[in-house]
């Protein structure tokens, strides 16, 4: 699919220019198929970033199955759980490759789970959202606004500005991670430490090597400061949200209900959270997280109320990055106080808190491990 994509926008680009190089166009018919141009590289690229997080949810459905039972991620391939038959190519393509066989296995006809086809179609919109609100606005989404006067997927992406990429690629990175956690969670399945370390290194040493990936600094409430602070105050930021995110799972899981629940790892996925995006963020996020935390487990709708913590913060992390640079304005203030943003945090753990042990929240179905599928 990646590749499809990616030869369909080098064809695009080079066939037009041909096409108005040998055609006699007046002003007005270049002008509008430059729009028409314009408005097609757009669909595109966004075509190709959809590819990807399906692609990608693809490859989380072989890690949640694989890897918590010690199985190789990376050799052998795809094959029916049941009768194991390999998967054909043309029958592996995400989201389609599902509804193509109608859930069922092409040899045997035993159903495949539709959890695949709903992971892969979720990690497609993860990326698509972000690319939309975040890749090609220029990191509009951002506090302090879009870094390029100039934005769109030919100004960021194709002409590629990789400040703004690698944040992408990071809060991507993010969000994928906690999915992949609250997908083990949901299986009743340990968090793999390999998995742990790897978000905990990338969220700490990458805004070392690239300082823009941190939009606020510890210590700049006032201004963003977009990568000018020191090593050590990157350091500092990661520290202090490294921390916050720890306090505040620990405070949700020693305030669980005696009942079995999904919230042994809240400290872990709260302090990932906290170390990727800095713990103002950290504080809004865990408010988010208390809102739709009451949702979920008052809902009516059983898939709703299974969703765990980490599934939870997950959504809540991704609201945060798509309207950080408006919600940073109405938590902050003008003044961008730093106990405006504590209170936030803690008002959102004491809420989550109170909604875990309240008795109506305990009523929950456990967890029932899909039909998997090795692909």
């Amino acid at each position: 699919m990646l590749v499809c994509a990616l030869f369909a926008i080098v064809a695009f680009m080079s066939v037009l220019p041909l096409l108005e190089a040998r055609l006699p166009f007046d002003r007005t018919t270049l002008t509008r198929l430059e729009t028409v141009r314009t408005m097609l590289m757009e669909l595109l690229v966004a075509a190709w970033f959809i590819a990807l997080g399906g692609m990608i949810g693809s490859f989380i459905n072989v890690v949640v199955w694989r890897m918590p039972r010690g199985v190789s991620i990376v050799s052998g391939g795809s094959a029916c759980p049941w009768c194991l038959a390999r998967i054909r190519l043309s029958d592996n393509i995400p989201v389609i490759g599902w509804l193509k066989l109608g859930g069922r296995c092409r040899v045997c006809h035993l159903p495949i789970s539709p959890r695949y086809p709903i992971v892969e179609g979720i990690l497609a919109g993860v990326f698509f959202v972000l690319f939309y609100v975040e890749l090609r606005s220029g990191g509009g989404n951002l506090p302090g606004g879009s870094r390029y006067a100039i934005t769109g997927s030919l100004q960021i992406v194709i002409a590629t500005k990789w400040d703004v990429v690698a944040i992408y690629v990071f809060h991507a990175f993010l969000i994928t991670m906690l999915l992949t956690w609250a997908l083990m969670e949901l299986d009743a399945s340990r968090l793999p430490v390999r998995t742990i370390i790897l978000a905990l290194l990338v969220g700490a040493i990458a805004p070392l090597a690239w300082p823009w990936l941190q939009p606020v600094n510890w210590a700049a409430l006032g201004d963003p400061v977009f990568g000018t602070g020191s090593a050590g105050g990157r350091m500092t930021t990661a520290f202090i949200g490294l921390s916050g995110g720890f306090l505040l799972g620990e405070f949700l899981r020693l305030n669980d209900s005696p009942a079995p629940r999904y919230v042994n790892n809240a400290p872990i996925s709260l302090m990932t959270v906290g170390l990727f995006l800095g713990w103002q963020a950290l504080a809004t996020t865990a408010a988010i997280s208390a809102i739709l935390l009451a949702v979920s487990r008052f809902s009516t709708v059983s898939w709703f109320r299974r969703l765990p913590l980490t599934g939870v913060a997950a959504l809540a992390a991704l609201i945060q990055i798509c309207l950080w640079r408006w919600i940073h304005e109405v938590v902050g203030g003008e003044r961008q106080s730093e106990i405006r943003f504590a209170m936030a945090g803690l008002a959102g753990a004491v809420a989550a808190a109170i909604v875990l042990r309240h008795p109506a929240s305990t009523k929950i179905l456990q967890p029932s491990e899909p039909a998997p599928r090795q692909s």
